[in-house]
């Protein structure tokens, strides 16, 4: 056997032993409502600009904000919103890092290393592989490190038909993903600079809505609007953009088109999101922010 074939079988075995750790006791791949690979079109997520109400009223009511030096580190949202029942996903500097860990070297890089295209990703989460397709030089950045441009592929762990690509020219120079949201068929996937935004000519920190059913990419959102966790909240994306000597903000994106309807800000860079009884929990640099939801 040679190495490379043996390289080939160890990975395929570590696939499937992850796949099985997403089944239950039944041997049936777990299928909450976030991760049911489904395509008939009455019973598939909707994604989209005809798919949603022609206008979404504002999502974001009355900010509260705690800071103190003391929760810079070693401090959660757990000390506020320990049993939340829904979290948001991504940001580099959540916990939820594997994601963005796996891809960095698709940013710019100090030392010049080069991210290795064919390299995957198991998103036990929802239920995606997330493979790395294509990696091509994009020069340097504004801080003078080279970077790449990556491309990547998408698919369901249980139904490989079900996939979609995130091509090049979606994917701006010195990004790489750092999460993802899933409900059925739609992925929202965030793209993230960990920098600041003239280092990239604010290019990027953007999410992505893609579809597994269509294969395509539905919207593109505008830049600077995440670097934080993502959260599926109805008809609303929310996500949060904020860096050292840059405006820091939650957004709510209309999660059928990607536009931005509603932006609030917050007093340092935001990262984790957790929703509880009605109140979206913001971990921020310096402490943390509590945001009535009107919807």
């Amino acid at each position: 056997m040679s190495r490379r074939t043996g390289h080939a079988i160890l990975w395929l075995a570590s696939l499937c032993l992850s796949a099985v750790a997403l089944a239950d006791e039944t041997g049936s791949l777990r299928s909450p409502s976030t991760i049911v690979p489904v395509c008939e079109p009455a019973a598939r997520s909707a994604v989209g600009a005809t798919a949603g109400p022609k206008r979404l009223p504002r999502l974001f009511g009355k900010l509260t904000q705690s800071r103190h030096s003391d929760m810079i580190v070693d401090w959660t949202l757990d000390a506020v919103a320990p049993d939340a029942p829904v979290a948001g996903r991504g940001g580099i500097t959540t916990s939820d890092r594997g994601l963005p860990s796996a891809f960095d070297l698709c940013s710019d890089d100090p030392d010049g290393r080069a991210p290795e295209p064919g390299k995957q990703w198991l998103d036990a989460p929802t239920g995606l592989v997330v493979s790395m397709v294509s990696a091509r030089p994009a020069g340097t950045s504004g801080r003078g490190w080279p970077g790449f441009q990556c491309s990547f592929r998408f698919h369901d762990v249980a139904d490989p038909t079900l996939f979609v690509d995130l091509r090049p020219e979606d994917v701006p120079p010195f990004n790489t993903i750092s999460g993802i949201v899933r409900q059925g068929s739609a992925l929202y996937v965030s793209l993230q600079f960990n920098g600041y935004a003239r280092e990239i000519k604010r290019n990027g920190n953007r999410v992505v809505a893609l579809d597994l059913c269509r294969h395509s990419r539905e919207w593109v959102s505008a830049s600077l609007v995440s670097n934080a966790a993502m959260l599926l909240w109805g008809d609303y994306l929310i996500t949060g953009y904020g860096f050292t000597a840059e405006p820091d903000y939650l957004f709510a994106l209309d999660r059928y088109t990607g536009k931005v309807l509603q932006r609030v800000k917050v007093a340092t860079g935001p990262s984790e999101l957790r929703m509880k009884d009605g109140v979206l929990y913001v971990r921020l640099y310096d402490g943390y922010a509590a945001v009535r939801l009107l919807r």
